[in-house]
């Protein structure tokens, strides 16, 4: 009876385990099929987005990536080559 208890109360955290679970294998596998360098890196992609502890929104995930990339862009733009200040960008 104790452990029907245990699992009603945690079978949201199951299933988004699983689910996580099953992103992760497929992101794998895609990145395997299209025979990309260093696929492991989908797999840990998709389990950092798919993070339930997460408080960011969907809107500022976005933004916040979208400002990385166009700091990227103008460090790559300006200092072209200069790996000192790739690194610490």
């Amino acid at each position: 009876m104790k452990l029907w208890k245990w699992e009603q109360e945690n079978l949201p955290s199951v299933v988004h385990s699983i689910r996580t679970a099953i992103a992760a294998t497929l992101s794998l596998a895609v990145a395997r099929l299209f025979g990309l360098p260093e696929a492991y890196w989908a797999a840990i992609a998709t389990l950092v987005v798919m993070q339930s502890t997460l408080s960011a929104t969907v809107l500022i995930s976005i933004a916040a990536t979208a400002l990385g990339a166009l700091a990227g862009a103008l460090v790559a733009s300006y200092f072209p080559g200069n790996v000192l200040v790739f690194a610490a960008a």
